[in-house]
Protein backbone atom coordinates (compact mmCIF):
# COMPACT_ATOMS: atom_id res chain seq x y z
CA UNK A 1 0.00 0.00 0.00
CA UNK A 2 2.86 2.33 1.14
CA UNK A 3 4.35 1.97 -2.66
CA UNK A 4 0.78 2.75 -4.46
CA UNK A 5 0.41 5.65 -2.25
CA UNK A 6 3.90 7.24 -2.86
CA UNK A 7 3.74 6.38 -6.63
CA UNK A 8 0.02 7.78 -6.76
CA UNK A 9 1.14 11.28 -4.96
CA UNK A 10 4.84 11.91 -6.67
CA UNK A 11 2.63 10.90 -10.32
CA UNK A 12 0.02 14.16 -8.86
CA UNK A 13 2.76 16.83 -7.21
CA UNK A 14 5.06 16.33 -10.88
CA UNK A 15 1.92 16.63 -12.91
CA UNK A 16 0.10 19.55 -10.77
CA UNK A 17 3.21 21.32 -10.75
CA UNK A 18 4.62 20.84 -14.32
CA UNK A 19 1.58 21.68 -16.20
CA UNK A 20 1.02 24.92 -14.13
CA UNK A 21 1.34 27.68 -16.42
CA UNK A 22 3.66 29.90 -13.72
CA UNK A 23 5.89 26.91 -14.22
CA UNK A 24 8.60 28.12 -16.78
CA UNK A 25 10.97 26.30 -17.41
CA UNK A 26 14.00 27.91 -19.91
CA UNK A 27 16.34 26.47 -22.75
CA UNK A 28 19.05 28.04 -24.49
CA UNK A 29 19.40 28.00 -27.84
CA UNK A 30 21.66 30.19 -30.05
CA UNK A 31 22.07 32.90 -26.96
CA UNK A 32 18.54 33.31 -26.97
CA UNK A 33 15.70 31.82 -24.65
CA UNK A 34 12.60 30.45 -25.83
CA UNK A 35 9.33 30.19 -23.82
CA UNK A 36 9.22 26.95 -22.83
CA UNK A 37 6.08 26.28 -20.98
CA UNK A 38 5.07 23.22 -23.36
CA UNK A 39 8.73 21.65 -22.38
CA UNK A 40 7.42 21.53 -18.44
CA UNK A 41 3.90 19.72 -19.98
CA UNK A 42 6.18 17.47 -22.06
CA UNK A 43 8.05 16.43 -18.94
CA UNK A 44 4.62 16.02 -16.87
CA UNK A 45 3.55 13.58 -19.79
CA UNK A 46 6.78 11.95 -20.50
CA UNK A 47 6.82 10.98 -16.20
CA UNK A 48 3.75 10.06 -16.50
CA UNK A 49 4.45 7.55 -19.25
CA UNK A 50 7.36 6.49 -17.72
CA UNK A 51 5.89 5.45 -14.47
CA UNK A 52 3.12 3.84 -15.96
CA UNK A 53 4.81 2.39 -18.77
CA UNK A 54 6.27 0.36 -16.03
CA UNK A 55 3.04 -1.16 -14.15
CA UNK A 56 2.03 -4.22 -13.87
CA UNK A 57 -1.23 -5.40 -13.51
CA UNK A 58 -2.46 -2.37 -13.12
CA UNK A 59 -5.91 -2.22 -14.94
CA UNK A 60 -8.12 -5.00 -15.34
CA UNK A 61 -6.72 -5.35 -19.24
CA UNK A 62 -3.05 -5.28 -18.67
CA UNK A 63 -2.30 -8.52 -18.57
CA UNK A 64 -4.68 -9.58 -21.37
CA UNK A 65 -2.75 -7.12 -23.59
CA UNK A 66 0.96 -8.12 -22.08
CA UNK A 67 0.49 -11.47 -22.91
CA UNK A 68 -0.38 -11.23 -26.47
CA UNK A 69 2.45 -8.79 -26.93
CA UNK A 70 4.87 -11.09 -25.03
CA UNK A 71 3.23 -13.82 -27.48
CA UNK A 72 3.75 -12.13 -30.24
CA UNK A 73 7.44 -11.34 -29.70
CA UNK A 74 8.41 -14.73 -28.81
CA UNK A 75 5.83 -16.85 -31.40
CA UNK A 76 4.78 -14.33 -34.00
CA UNK A 77 1.18 -15.41 -33.55
CA UNK A 78 -0.92 -12.79 -35.37
CA UNK A 79 -4.16 -13.83 -33.49
CA UNK A 80 -4.52 -10.81 -31.10
CA UNK A 81 -3.22 -8.32 -33.40
CA UNK A 82 -5.12 -9.23 -36.32
CA UNK A 83 -8.39 -8.90 -34.93
CA UNK A 84 -7.74 -5.50 -33.29
CA UNK A 85 -7.80 -2.06 -34.75
CA UNK A 86 -5.60 -1.49 -37.71
CA UNK A 87 -3.30 1.20 -36.03
CA UNK A 88 -3.48 -0.53 -32.70
CA UNK A 89 -2.67 -3.52 -34.28
CA UNK A 90 0.26 -2.31 -36.94
CA UNK A 91 2.24 0.06 -34.13
CA UNK A 92 1.66 -2.98 -31.58
CA UNK A 93 3.43 -5.20 -34.39
CA UNK A 94 5.64 -3.29 -35.19
CA UNK A 95 7.24 -2.71 -31.25
CA UNK A 96 7.15 -6.12 -31.50
CA UNK A 97 8.84 -6.97 -34.23
CA UNK A 98 11.81 -4.66 -32.96
CA UNK A 99 11.70 -6.04 -29.76
CA UNK A 100 10.88 -3.09 -27.66
CA UNK A 101 10.27 -3.98 -24.18
CA UNK A 102 6.83 -4.09 -22.95
CA UNK A 103 7.52 -1.16 -20.40
CA UNK A 104 8.40 1.24 -23.33
CA UNK A 105 5.40 -0.18 -25.61
CA UNK A 106 2.60 0.84 -22.74
CA UNK A 107 4.72 3.62 -22.28
CA UNK A 108 4.21 5.06 -25.44
CA UNK A 109 0.20 4.52 -25.14
CA UNK A 110 0.19 6.01 -22.05
CA UNK A 111 2.07 9.52 -23.83
CA UNK A 112 -0.44 9.32 -26.74
CA UNK A 113 -3.34 9.38 -24.06
CA UNK A 114 -2.18 12.16 -22.58
CA UNK A 115 -0.71 14.00 -25.45
CA UNK A 116 -4.22 14.75 -26.64
CA UNK A 117 -5.82 15.28 -23.49
CA UNK A 118 -3.36 17.85 -21.78
CA UNK A 119 -3.09 19.57 -25.10
CA UNK A 120 -6.51 19.83 -26.04
CA UNK A 121 -7.08 21.64 -22.51
CA UNK A 122 -4.32 23.52 -23.08
CA UNK A 123 -5.66 25.36 -26.49
CA UNK A 124 -8.19 25.97 -24.50
CA UNK A 125 -7.89 27.35 -21.26
CA UNK A 126 -4.28 26.00 -19.82
CA UNK A 127 -4.84 27.32 -16.25
CA UNK A 128 -7.23 24.12 -15.49
CA UNK A 129 -4.42 21.88 -16.33
CA UNK A 130 -3.40 21.56 -12.88
CA UNK A 131 -6.82 21.00 -11.62
CA UNK A 132 -6.86 18.62 -14.37
CA UNK A 133 -3.94 16.44 -13.10
CA UNK A 134 -5.88 16.04 -9.10
CA UNK A 135 -9.12 14.69 -10.71
CA UNK A 136 -7.64 12.79 -13.14
CA UNK A 137 -5.45 11.15 -10.57
CA UNK A 138 -7.46 11.45 -7.14
CA UNK A 139 -10.81 10.61 -8.73
CA UNK A 140 -9.12 7.18 -10.61
CA UNK A 141 -9.73 8.08 -14.20
CA UNK A 142 -6.32 7.49 -14.41
CA UNK A 143 -6.97 3.70 -13.94
CA UNK A 144 -9.52 3.67 -16.37
CA UNK A 145 -6.76 5.06 -19.19
CA UNK A 146 -4.78 1.99 -17.94
CA UNK A 147 -7.15 -0.19 -18.64
CA UNK A 148 -8.98 0.69 -21.68
CA UNK A 149 -6.07 1.40 -23.05
CA UNK A 150 -7.78 1.85 -27.28
CA UNK A 151 -10.78 3.52 -26.53
CA UNK A 152 -9.35 6.23 -23.84
CA UNK A 153 -6.79 7.19 -26.40
CA UNK A 154 -10.04 7.14 -28.92
CA UNK A 155 -11.68 9.58 -26.25
CA UNK A 156 -8.82 11.89 -25.91
CA UNK A 157 -8.19 12.06 -29.57
CA UNK A 158 -11.68 12.91 -29.29
CA UNK A 159 -11.15 15.80 -26.47
CA UNK A 160 -8.92 17.10 -28.74
CA UNK A 161 -11.25 17.27 -31.74
CA UNK A 162 -13.84 19.11 -30.28
CA UNK A 163 -11.78 22.81 -30.77
CA UNK A 164 -12.90 22.25 -34.35
CA UNK A 165 -16.16 21.89 -33.90
CA UNK A 166 -16.44 24.93 -31.74
CA UNK A 167 -14.31 26.77 -34.25
CA UNK A 168 -16.65 25.40 -37.21
CA UNK A 169 -13.81 22.89 -38.85
CA UNK A 170 -15.48 19.60 -40.06
CA UNK A 171 -13.07 18.42 -42.32
CA UNK A 172 -10.30 18.56 -39.21
CA UNK A 173 -12.83 16.99 -36.61
CA UNK A 174 -13.57 13.96 -38.91
CA UNK A 175 -10.61 13.04 -39.99
CA UNK A 176 -9.15 12.96 -35.85
CA UNK A 177 -12.59 10.90 -35.54
CA UNK A 178 -11.15 8.37 -38.31
CA UNK A 179 -8.03 8.83 -36.76
CA UNK A 180 -9.14 7.47 -33.20
CA UNK A 181 -11.33 4.72 -34.84
CA UNK A 182 -7.93 3.39 -35.93
CA UNK A 183 -7.77 2.88 -32.29
CA UNK A 184 -11.00 1.99 -31.65
CA UNK A 185 -13.84 1.61 -33.89
CA UNK A 186 -16.38 2.44 -31.74
CA UNK A 187 -14.95 6.38 -32.62
CA UNK A 188 -17.52 6.13 -35.26
CA UNK A 189 -20.54 6.69 -32.85
CA UNK A 190 -19.00 10.00 -32.40
CA UNK A 191 -19.60 10.94 -36.24
CA UNK A 192 -23.26 12.66 -35.57
CA UNK A 193 -21.43 14.98 -32.82
CA UNK A 194 -20.61 17.32 -35.36
CA UNK A 195 -23.63 18.56 -36.63
CA UNK A 196 -25.70 17.94 -33.08
CA UNK A 197 -23.50 20.95 -31.81
CA UNK A 198 -22.53 22.62 -34.80
CA UNK A 199 -25.30 23.78 -35.46
CA UNK A 200 -26.89 24.55 -32.26
CA UNK A 201 -26.11 28.06 -30.77
CA UNK A 202 -27.21 27.44 -27.29
CA UNK A 203 -26.28 24.13 -25.11
CA UNK A 204 -28.80 21.83 -24.91
CA UNK A 205 -28.96 21.67 -21.05
CA UNK A 206 -29.41 25.04 -19.30
CA UNK A 207 -32.47 24.24 -16.96
CA UNK A 208 -30.95 23.05 -13.74
CA UNK A 209 -34.19 21.81 -12.46
CA UNK A 210 -34.48 19.93 -15.65
CA UNK A 211 -31.28 18.00 -15.50
CA UNK A 212 -31.96 17.17 -11.37
CA UNK A 213 -35.05 15.78 -13.07
CA UNK A 214 -33.70 13.42 -15.22
CA UNK A 215 -30.88 12.65 -12.46
CA UNK A 216 -33.60 11.78 -10.28
CA UNK A 217 -35.24 9.47 -12.85
CA UNK A 218 -31.78 7.85 -14.29
CA UNK A 219 -30.93 7.48 -10.54
CA UNK A 220 -34.46 5.46 -10.50
CA UNK A 221 -33.93 3.41 -13.72
CA UNK A 222 -30.46 2.17 -12.06
CA UNK A 223 -32.24 -0.37 -9.76
CA UNK A 224 -34.69 -1.10 -12.99
CA UNK A 225 -34.30 -5.21 -14.16
CA UNK A 226 -33.95 -4.60 -18.26
CA UNK A 227 -31.00 -4.03 -18.63
CA UNK A 228 -30.04 -7.56 -20.42
CA UNK A 229 -32.97 -7.14 -22.51
CA UNK A 230 -31.83 -3.92 -24.17
CA UNK A 231 -28.61 -5.65 -24.51
CA UNK A 232 -29.88 -8.21 -26.50
CA UNK A 233 -31.92 -5.75 -28.96
CA UNK A 234 -28.74 -4.28 -29.91
CA UNK A 235 -26.56 -7.15 -30.11
CA UNK A 236 -25.96 -6.08 -33.85
CA UNK A 237 -24.86 -2.86 -33.36
CA UNK A 238 -23.03 -3.90 -30.14
CA UNK A 239 -21.13 -6.13 -32.72
CA UNK A 240 -20.81 -3.99 -35.33
CA UNK A 241 -18.50 -1.41 -33.00
CA UNK A 242 -16.25 -3.70 -31.81
CA UNK A 243 -18.27 -5.13 -28.61
CA UNK A 244 -18.47 -9.04 -30.52
CA UNK A 245 -16.40 -10.35 -27.68
CA UNK A 246 -19.10 -9.84 -25.06
CA UNK A 247 -21.62 -11.28 -27.34
CA UNK A 248 -19.61 -14.63 -27.40
CA UNK A 249 -19.11 -14.65 -23.44
CA UNK A 250 -23.51 -14.56 -23.17
CA UNK A 251 -22.79 -17.64 -26.16
CA UNK A 252 -21.10 -19.61 -23.44
CA UNK A 253 -23.30 -19.22 -20.84
CA UNK A 254 -21.10 -16.48 -18.73
CA UNK A 255 -24.05 -13.76 -18.52
CA UNK A 256 -23.05 -13.24 -15.28
CA UNK A 257 -20.00 -11.37 -15.93
CA UNK A 258 -21.72 -8.58 -18.08
CA UNK A 259 -24.53 -7.81 -15.87
CA UNK A 260 -24.44 -7.33 -12.04
CA UNK A 261 -27.85 -5.51 -10.81
CA UNK A 262 -26.35 -6.10 -7.73
CA UNK A 263 -22.99 -4.40 -8.23
CA UNK A 264 -21.75 -3.12 -4.79
CA UNK A 265 -22.62 0.86 -4.57
CA UNK A 266 -20.56 1.65 -1.53
CA UNK A 267 -18.83 5.27 -0.54
CA UNK A 268 -17.97 5.67 -4.08
CA UNK A 269 -20.72 5.28 -5.36
CA UNK A 270 -22.46 8.34 -3.30
CA UNK A 271 -19.66 10.07 -3.26
CA UNK A 272 -20.00 10.82 -7.24
CA UNK A 273 -23.46 11.08 -7.02
CA UNK A 274 -22.54 14.38 -4.58
CA UNK A 275 -20.24 15.40 -6.84
CA UNK A 276 -22.41 15.08 -10.25
CA UNK A 277 -25.27 17.44 -8.12
CA UNK A 278 -22.41 19.87 -7.19
CA UNK A 279 -21.09 20.05 -10.89
CA UNK A 280 -24.75 20.28 -12.22
CA UNK A 281 -26.01 22.81 -9.83
CA UNK A 282 -22.92 25.27 -10.47
CA UNK A 283 -22.94 24.24 -14.40
CA UNK A 284 -24.71 27.66 -15.68
CA UNK A 285 -21.92 30.16 -13.82
CA UNK A 286 -19.35 27.94 -15.60
CA UNK A 287 -20.82 28.51 -18.77
CA UNK A 288 -21.03 32.34 -18.34
CA UNK A 289 -17.68 32.37 -17.37
CA UNK A 290 -15.60 29.84 -19.64
CA UNK A 291 -17.77 30.90 -22.40
CA UNK A 292 -15.87 30.60 -25.76
CA UNK A 293 -18.07 27.83 -26.35
CA UNK A 294 -15.54 24.71 -25.64
CA UNK A 295 -16.67 24.24 -22.09
CA UNK A 296 -20.37 24.27 -23.13
CA UNK A 297 -20.05 21.37 -25.25
CA UNK A 298 -18.29 19.41 -23.08
CA UNK A 299 -20.53 19.97 -20.22
CA UNK A 300 -23.55 18.69 -22.45
CA UNK A 301 -21.29 15.59 -23.33
CA UNK A 302 -20.71 15.03 -19.68
CA UNK A 303 -24.59 15.43 -18.54
CA UNK A 304 -25.13 12.84 -21.38
CA UNK A 305 -22.89 10.26 -19.85
CA UNK A 306 -24.51 10.98 -16.62
CA UNK A 307 -27.55 10.06 -17.35
CA UNK A 308 -26.62 7.09 -19.52
CA UNK A 309 -24.21 6.21 -17.32
CA UNK A 310 -26.83 5.64 -14.31
CA UNK A 311 -29.55 3.79 -16.58
CA UNK A 312 -26.91 1.27 -17.94
CA UNK A 313 -25.05 0.89 -14.59
CA UNK A 314 -25.66 -2.60 -14.60
CA UNK A 315 -23.99 -3.72 -18.08
CA UNK A 316 -20.69 -3.99 -18.27
CA UNK A 317 -21.02 -3.65 -21.83
CA UNK A 318 -23.56 -0.80 -22.76
CA UNK A 319 -21.34 1.25 -19.93
CA UNK A 320 -18.30 0.75 -23.07
CA UNK A 321 -19.58 3.52 -25.17
CA UNK A 322 -20.16 5.98 -22.30
CA UNK A 323 -16.52 6.65 -22.15
CA UNK A 324 -16.88 9.15 -24.72
CA UNK A 325 -19.92 11.14 -22.73
CA UNK A 326 -19.17 10.34 -18.70
CA UNK A 327 -15.20 10.73 -19.74
CA UNK A 328 -15.39 14.00 -19.37
CA UNK A 329 -16.60 13.86 -15.66
CA UNK A 330 -12.92 14.84 -14.46
CA UNK A 331 -12.75 17.38 -16.79
CA UNK A 332 -16.12 19.14 -16.11
CA UNK A 333 -15.07 18.53 -12.49
CA UNK A 334 -11.49 20.19 -13.09
CA UNK A 335 -13.42 23.36 -14.44
CA UNK A 336 -15.62 23.75 -12.07
CA UNK A 337 -12.47 24.00 -9.24
CA UNK A 338 -10.81 26.16 -11.00
CA UNK A 339 -13.68 28.62 -11.28
CA UNK A 340 -14.43 27.95 -7.53
CA UNK A 341 -10.89 29.12 -6.63
CA UNK A 342 -10.42 31.98 -9.10
CA UNK A 343 -13.78 33.14 -7.31
CA UNK A 344 -12.46 32.08 -3.90
CA UNK A 345 -12.44 36.01 -2.60
CA UNK A 346 -16.04 36.96 -3.82
CA UNK A 347 -17.94 34.42 -1.92
CA UNK A 348 -17.55 32.28 1.21
CA UNK A 349 -19.63 29.32 -0.93
CA UNK A 350 -17.11 29.52 -3.29
CA UNK A 351 -14.56 28.56 -0.60
CA UNK A 352 -16.25 26.13 0.60
CA UNK A 353 -17.53 24.46 -2.41
CA UNK A 354 -14.00 24.17 -3.15
CA UNK A 355 -12.96 22.47 -0.41
CA UNK A 356 -15.96 20.32 -0.55
CA UNK A 357 -15.24 19.10 -4.29
CA UNK A 358 -11.63 18.50 -3.20
CA UNK A 359 -12.49 16.87 0.18
CA UNK A 360 -14.98 14.61 -2.33
CA UNK A 361 -11.90 13.52 -4.70
CA UNK A 362 -9.37 12.94 -1.68
CA UNK A 363 -12.03 10.55 0.13
CA UNK A 364 -12.44 9.21 -3.58
CA UNK A 365 -8.79 8.06 -3.75
CA UNK A 366 -9.13 6.84 0.12
CA UNK A 367 -11.77 4.50 -1.13
CA UNK A 368 -9.88 3.44 -4.10
CA UNK A 369 -7.04 3.11 -2.31
CA UNK A 370 -8.42 0.74 0.47
CA UNK A 371 -10.28 -1.73 -2.62
CA UNK A 372 -6.91 -1.25 -4.77
CA UNK A 373 -6.47 -5.34 -4.60
CA UNK A 374 -10.32 -5.51 -6.16
CA UNK A 375 -9.89 -2.96 -8.47
CA UNK A 376 -6.27 -3.54 -9.62
CA UNK A 377 -5.27 0.44 -8.50
CA UNK A 378 -2.53 -1.41 -6.53
CA UNK A 379 0.99 -0.04 -7.90
CA UNK A 380 3.37 -2.32 -8.58
CA UNK A 381 6.67 -2.14 -11.31
CA UNK A 382 7.20 -4.95 -13.86
CA UNK A 383 10.02 -6.25 -11.80
CA UNK A 384 7.99 -6.54 -9.06
CA UNK A 385 5.89 -9.37 -11.00
CA UNK A 386 6.41 -11.80 -7.88
CA UNK A 387 4.51 -9.33 -5.51
CA UNK A 388 1.05 -9.27 -7.87
CA UNK A 389 -2.06 -10.07 -6.56
CA UNK A 390 -5.51 -9.95 -7.25
CA UNK A 391 -8.21 -10.98 -4.99
CA UNK A 392 -11.12 -13.53 -6.72
CA UNK A 393 -14.42 -11.24 -7.44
Amino acid sequence: MVQTIIVYLFLLFCMTFLVSPRVKLRITISSRFFRTYNLSIMIAMLIFAIIFGMRYGVGVDHLSYLESYVQYQNEGKYWVFNNLEVGFGMISKLFAELGIHYWVYFAFWSFLQAFFLFYALKRNQESVLPFLAITFILGGTVLSFMNGIRQQLAFCIFVFSIEFIKNHKPVKYYILILLASFFHFSALLLLPIYPLFRFRKKPYFNRIWLQFILLGISLFLLYQNYIEEIFFGLSKIITFFGYGRYMDILSEGKEHLLFSLTRSRGIGFYIIVLLNIILIANSNKLKDYFSNGYFSKIYDLYFIGVIYGYICNGSIVLLRPNYYFGGFTFIVAAYTLLFFYKHQKESRNNILLFITLLSLYLLLFAAIIYRMDDNTYRFIFFWQEHLFHLKNS
